[in-house]
C-alpha cells in the first residue's frame, strides 16, 4: 500500500480545496496509476458501449425515445432536488 502524508490546504470554511504533496509521494502515484492502467481490461468501443447501454434501456423498459427523454428528466429532477438539499 502506498504511504501518503498529504497535507491540505483550506479554505475560509475550513473546507479542504487541495492536497500537498511531496515529489516523491506525486511519483510514486504516478507509477501506481501506470501499474493500475496497464492491469485494466480495454474499454468498449463506442458502438459497442452505445448497444449495450440501449439494450439496457430496453430491458428496464425504456423502449422509446419518449421513454428515455422522461428517463433523463426524472433524473434531472432528482439531481436539482439533491443539489437543493445541500
Amino acid at each position: 500500500m502506498l504511504k501518503l502524508n498529504e497535507r491540505f490546504v483550506v479554505d475560509a470554511a475550513g473546507e479542504p480545496v487541495e492536497v500537498i504533496l511531496s515529489i516523491a509521494e506525486y511519483r510514486a502515484l504516478l507509477g501506481r496509476l501506470r501499474e493500475l492502467d496497464a492491469k485494466a481490461p480495454p474499454l468498449p468501443s463506442l458502438a459497442a458501449w452505445s448497444t449495450e447501454f440501449r439494450l439496457a434501456l430496453a430491458q428496464a423498459g425504456y423502449n422509446t425515445r419518449e421513454q428515455i427523454l422522461e428517463l433523463i428528466r426524472e433524473v434531472k429532477r432528482e439531481q436539482l432536488a439533491d443539489r437543493l438539499a445541500r
